[in-house]
């Protein structure tokens, strides 16, 4: 009788340790295609031959990855990539991390794209970020061509206006602003300085 339950028991820790095994085994495999997956999307979103909804789709679609691998493809596209991949990868981490989203955005605006710009202002935007004024305040001293204001100048000065930003001698600066826009904001918040 004893070696009987001895015999159970050892056929028991054997199925024990085999469905443990292939547990760990089969999520080993489900990490692994994730991965792969990730970085097919990478690639989509990084192929410039590609469409351009398709490309944006292949970004935001990572959203739905529980990958730890997911951050690094982001930020990977962040820095790789085109304005099409950079701001569909600051659309994304605003869903996943508000500080991560904050500082890529913070740092995207000094990207060449105008339009990577505009989306990082967005983002700070609707991040409420008013503790980076300053950053504001540098982008409207550029971002001109041939002495014409860029719109990523009147995103910002409706943003500083929007925050309430109190820099009497900055807003003096912009009182005479080439830019009809960003001139007429300075006047109405000097006026509401005074």
């Amino acid at each position: 009788m004893k070696s009987f339950l001895v015999i159970i028991v050892f056929i028991l820790i054997v199925g024990f340790i085999e469905n443990s095994v292939w547990a760990a085994v089969s999520k080993t495999s489900a990490q692994s295609n994730e991965v792969e997956s990730i970085n097919k999307k990478v690639a989509v979103a990084l192929d410039l031959s590609q469409k351009v909804s398709l490309r944006w789709q292949a970004v935001v679609s990572l959203k739905e990855s529980s990958a730890v691998d997911k951050e690094s493809a982001i930020q990977k596209m962040i820095t790789q990539g085109d304005w099409v991949a950079k701001n569909a990868s600051l659309e994304l981490f605003t869903g996943i991390d508000l500080n991560k989203a904050q500082k890529w955005s913070l740092d995207l605006l000094s990207d060449k794209s105008m339009m990577v710009r505009m989306k990082a202002l967005q983002v700070l935007e609707r991040l409420g970020a008013k503790e980076h004024r300053n950053k504001l305040w540098s982008i409207l001293k550029k971002d001109f061509i041939k002495r014409e204001s860029l719109p990523v100048r009147r995103m910002a000065s409706r943003l500083l206006y929007k925050w309430g930003s109190e820099s009497q001698e900055q807003w003096r600066r912009l009182a005479s602003d080439p830019d009809e826009l960003i001139r007429k904001l300075a006047q109405t918040r000097l006026s509401e300085l005074q």
